[in-house]
């Protein structure tokens, strides 16, 4: 634990669990003041109300994501290493907004938590046991609802296929940086040749 972690009295594992906890406690607390959310799932559009509590459990691995990307900035600043996170997260809400302008079907909960545990996976960050339960066991929940209870698997497929390639982008673009970036430039340049004569 960091000088800093222990002025606040948390580490970054603490941290990210607490915000997790508030960004679904928020999200419930957002679903019950909407009210009862009707849906329209499966080939024929059938009506169910989703339960708020369903509705809220997406904001486990975003909040894990959000106090990953806010990490990342105070570790190493306005730089690309700062804001990866962020940038997945922008992504992710650019290709989550796509159902809103044109007719696809699309599970949130499938579009967050794919890019999430995808995330998870390639990098190997503290905690990432128990942070790829959190996801897997979202993605469960939603592959409950979308397969059993509401015959939507569509929508559910859709979504995982965002989410993967919001992560897709984002690795693409690490490597392109990576590449481009001066150290890997200067590690690429030789000595200058001494002539033994001289």
């Amino acid at each position: 634990m960091s000088e800093r972690d222990r002025m606040t009295g948390l580490g970054e594992q603490e941290f990210s669990a607490l915000l997790a906890v508030l960004m679904t406690a928020a999200s419930f607390g957002i679903a019950v003041l909407m009210g009862p959310v009707e849906v329209q799932v499966g080939p024929l559009q059938t009506t169910f109300v989703a339960p708020s509590w369903y509705l809220a459990s997406v904001g486990l691995p975003f909040g894990l994501l959000l106090a990953q990307a806010l990490i990342e900035f105070r570790r190493y600043g306005f730089c690309w290493k700062g804001l990866q996170t962020t940038f997945g997260l922008v992504l992710v809400g650019v290709l989550g907004s796509i159902r809103w302008a044109v007719p696809l079907p699309t599970s949130g909960h499938g579009l967050i938590v794919a890019y999430f545990l995808a995330s998870e996976l390639s990098e190997h960050r503290p905690g990432r046991s128990w942070r790829l339960a959190v996801g897997s066991l979202v993605l469960l929940e939603a592959a409950y609802f979308k397969l059993l209870l509401w015959n939507d698997p569509s929508r559910l497929l859709v979504g995982i296929g965002l989410g993967l390639l919001a992560w897709g982008i984002e690795r693409t673009v690490v490597m392109v940086c990576v590449a481009k970036g001066p150290a890997a430039s200067s590690d690429r340049r030789l000595p200058p040749r001494t002539d033994p004569g001289s």
